[in-house]
């Protein structure tokens, strides 16, 4: 059966594809909004990026619901210092009573977010992590340390591939567990991914 042609496969912006099934003499007409669940369905260039904005919208928009349903009040109220001279001469459960009525009563004048901070106190941190605890000097040190991860990655990739990979001896040795690891799902760099039998084969 030969392939239906489709006259706008060139052209994903047009409004409307012909589809031509030659063995039914049929023409189907869709349009491009109907790609959007169409399986295998193209995008056009605005809405490719209508849908991405929406989606980093509705992803940050996730993100602040989150943290709005995990923050827990925060309340104008101070536990009562057992140093206060006024306190000495109550006792315990007067003590305990008057601290339940003060907390009872005490107003809800805002939220804390123990768990999941939002965006906006996200954004806000940078400007007191930069002053206060060296961000930028942190930052350059997490990125050469993992720069210094691969570096050393790779050469002893290219040593021990290489004794594999060149000398029968190792080759022999260690040529299947090498291939057997290859498949792991460990994360490493492309260019570390080659096995003794693909540097013996090089």
């Amino acid at each position: 059966m030969a392939a239906p042609a489709n006259d706008c496969l060139e052209d994903v912006n047009s409004q409307k594809c012909h589809v031509h099934l030659p063995l039914f003499k049929k023409k189907i007409t869709y349009s491009p909004n109907m790609s959007l669940f169409h399986l295998r369905g193209q995008l056009t260039r605005a809405q490719s990026l209508t849908l991405g904005i929406v989606g980093g919208v509705l992803l940050i928009g996730l993100w602040w619901l989150l943290a709005e349903l995990l923050a827990v009040p925060a309340l104008d109220y101070r536990a009562p210092s057992l140093d206060d001279p006024a306190l000495q001469n109550l006792n315990r459960d007067s003590l305990l009573q008057a601290d339940s009525i003060r907390f009872a009563n005490a107003k809800e004048v805002g939220k804390i977010y123990k768990i999941l901070p939002t965006p906006l106190q996200v954004v806000q941190a940078f400007p007191k992590l930069a002053a206060e605890d060296a961000l930028g000097k942190h930052t350059l040190h997490s990125v050469w340390l993992n720069l210094k991860g691969y570096f050393w990655a790779i050469l002893l990739s290219l040593l021990i591939g290489g004794l594999i990979g060149f000398i029968p001896l190792f080759n022999g040795l260690f040529a299947q567990p090498v291939d057997a690891c290859a498949t792991c799902p460990f994360r490493r760099s492309q260019a570390c991914s080659c096995s003794g039998s693909d540097w013996a084969t090089a």
